[in-house]
């Protein structure tokens, strides 16, 4: 039988320790003296638990996990039923006003009763325009034909821009200080000039003419009047143009100070200090002597030197550019002196002179050759154009020249190299020349001419897609180009030498490993192309390599398309699988090991890294520094021989070009390959 004593005991702890009662406040405030807050003192069934020991058991309570939630608690605005009534946030919640312009006041068109402001409403209702934010009670008021301060009036006198009128109670156009009021708009009677020194009579006002000596009054309010003689210079103000200044009178000197010194109507007129200027007939900045005007300013056309040789050439003035004209261009009294060029007697006349008779002339003078290069200038017969025979003559004037004989080489120089009686005829340097019918500068590629000089209708550049059009159109994608500036994508293919959009550039490898002696760049870019084919993917394909001949960074040209967008610079670097490897050709050589974001793979799929085929830790031959260019004496020589060193990078540390130690040529390594043509 178990001991009673421990729950009798807790039993009579129970009954003589009731807790306090709480009290319950109305919606007033007030103590609630009808509601009984004694706790419940009935046996505990298990429905009577009061968890969160605020007097109310969990039959009445209607939160009993929160002590200030219970039948007649003050309700709080807090999103919930504080007091156990079934309402939530009754009678204690604010009205809150749309601001519709957020100048912070709104008004009573629409309202929300909430605990809490929301987003674009405030508390109070005072905005008289809430689609302006510079119109509110607070705002300042200005002179706009707005109630700015929301105080019931328009533009009252304490705007902020308002301007102060003066009385005109004479109607002469001024106003006295005597009487100003301020305000937007002025007032009937008011104007915006002061200065009236007799309100009561439109006779005086500021600028009133004073035209009687005998007139005591001041009627232009100056404080002087008609018969004063305010700067003692012996005339009355009403006969004196300036009587606050004793030089100035009808007996002054005039001088070139802008203003009318002798009172005779004219400024600055016939002044005893004027200039003098000098006529610019051709307007080359300097004067001739011909035409003069004294003056206290320059008139028009008119400058203040005259040492012009020739005023009516604006060509010839001090320090013009001499020129071989038969003039003095420069003013130095000297004619064509050190433009002149030489010219040679030509007494046979067959356009060849004798250098031992020179003549300096502006142009070719009769009887004369621009050149000296005659070996006999007595017979026609004789001269660089003729034809040389064997008679012990030296008709063509060149016999001292060991270049030109029957075994020389034909050259673009306008002499006969190889004396076959034709001149720059099949000369190896000659040029291909395009035909440009329609005149833009661009020829087509498909009508050409090789010859020392542009015949008439050629050019130097080809390209043209549509010779029909001087628009310079340019190559649509599939059309023949033969530089990437001639197509509308910037690239020209170089196997196809078609114009073509690139969409992205790939990188794979070859299927086996290989020494540094890949029979050159021309030689592993054969081994790209062979493995390529092999493996069923087309495309050109050409080595990731560097050597003295090659930068990697430069295996695709830095152009842009017609949209200005950089080949180099936007275009992704994916893999064979078509995952991505860098976002573009520039951070291939960006100098900072870029990494890359999926591994490289062969032609044949395999993963290019030591865990798929190629046990030399993955490394593979690139000859390049990090920012893509060659590493001096790193690339076998270049890529013939497995003697010396050779720099490779190392793939499964997914790194393109990261600088590794130096290996032996003589060791087989991966070899990446780029598509440079799909």
């Amino acid at each position: 039988m178990y001991p009673r004593l421990p729950i009798i005991t807790f039993f009579l702890l129970l009954t003589a320790c009731p807790e306090d009662p709480k009290d319950v406040v109305n919606e007033t405030g007030e103590v609630d003296t009808t509601t009984d807050t004694s706790p419940d003192t009935s046996p505990d069934t298990g429905e009577g638990v009061d968890q969160d020991q605020d007097g109310f058991d969990a039959n009445s309570d209607c939160d009993d996990l929160d002590a200030s939630t219970y039948p007649g608690a003050p309700e709080a605005c807090d999103g919930a039923d504080n007091d156990c009534d079934g309402e939530i946030d009754e009678n204690v919640t604010s009205t809150w006003y749309l601001d519709a312009d957020g100048d912070g006041y709104g008004t009573l068109g629409i309202t929300s009763e909430e605990c809490e402001a929301g987003l674009g409403f405030t508390d109070n209702a005072d905005d008289c325009n809430d689609l302006d934010d510079a119109i509110h009670p607070d705002a300042e008021e200005a002179c706009d034909g707005a109630d700015n301060d929301c105080d019931g009036t328009v533009d009252e006198a304490d705007a902020a821009d308002a301007s102060t009128w003066f009385a005109d109670n004479d109607g002469d156009g001024w106003g006295t200080t005597e009487d100003v009021d301020t305000a937007c708009n002025a007032p009937a009677g008011y104007v915006l000039h002061s200065g009236d020194c007799d309100d009561a009579d439109p006779s005086y006002h500021p600028g009133a003419l004073e035209a009687d000596c005998t007139d005591p009054n001041d009627y232009n309010c100056d404080g002087s009047v008609g018969y004063v003689d305010a700067d003692a210079d012996g005339f009355a103000a009403c006969e004196d143009c300036d009587d606050n200044n004793a030089s100035t009178n009808e007996n002054g000197t005039e001088v070139c100070d802008g203003a009318d010194n002798d009172c005779d109507g004219d400024i600055d007129d016939d002044a005893t200090d004027a200039t003098t200027w000098y006529g610019d007939s051709d307007g080359d900045g300097y004067g001739g002597t011909q035409f003069q005007v004294e003056a206290c300013t320059a008139p028009v056309n008119f400058v203040a030197t005259a040492d012009d040789c020739n005023d009516l050439d604006s060509g010839s003035h001090p320090g013009a550019s001499e020129v071989c004209d038969e003039a003095d261009n420069d003013c130095d009294t000297t004619v064509d002196e050190g433009v002149e060029l030489t010219f040679y007697a030509d007494a046979d006349g067959d356009g060849y002179g004798d250098a031992t008779q020179p003549t300096e002339a502006c142009s070719q003078p009769p009887g004369h050759s621009s050149n000296g290069d005659d070996c006999d200038d007595s017979t026609a017969s004789t001269s660089p154009a003729a034809f040389e025979i064997c008679d012990s003559i030296d008709q063509d004037c060149n016999d001292t020249d060991a270049n030109v004989n029957p075994t020389a080489t034909e050259v673009c120089d306008a002499v006969d190299n190889d004396c076959d009686g034709t001149t720059d005829l099949n000369a190896t340097d000659a040029t291909t020349w395009y035909e440009d019918a329609d005149g833009d500068g661009s020829g087509a590629d498909d009508s050409t001419v090789v010859a020392c000089n542009a015949p008439s209708g050629y050019v130097a550049t080809g390209g043209d897609c549509d010779d029909s059009s001087s628009a310079n159109v340019l190559c649509a994608d599939g059309q023949t180009c033969t530089a990437d500036a001639s197509c509308d994508s910037g690239y020209c293919g170089p196997a196809s030498g078609t114009c073509i959009q690139l969409t992205e550039i790939v990188v794979s490898g070859l299927l086996n490993e290989r020494d540094g002696n890949m029979g050159g760049i021309s030689g592993a870019n054969a081994l790209c192309a062979a493995d390529a084919t092999s493996s069923g993917v087309t495309g050109t394909w050409v080595a990731f390599l560097s050597d003295t001949t090659q930068d990697v960074v430069d295996i695709f040209p830095d152009v842009q398309n017609a949209s200005g967008d950089r080949l180099r610079g936007s275009i992704p670097v994916n893999n064979i699988q078509g995952s991505s490897l860098t976002s573009n050709w520039d951070a291939v050589g960006d100098g900072s090991n870029v990494s890359i974001s999926n591994a490289v793979h062969a032609f044949d799929n395999d993963q290019m890294d030591e865990c798929c085929g190629y046990p030399n830790d993955a490394d593979a031959w690139t000859g390049t520094a990090v920012g893509g260019t060659v590493l001096s004496s790193q690339h076998c020589s270049n890529w013939s021989t497995t003697s010396g060193n050779g720099v490779a990078t190392e793939l499964d540390a997914y790194q393109f070009l990261r600088q590794e130690t130096s290996h032996a040529c003589s060791q087989t390594l991966g070899v990446m390959c780029v598509r440079v043509e799909p």
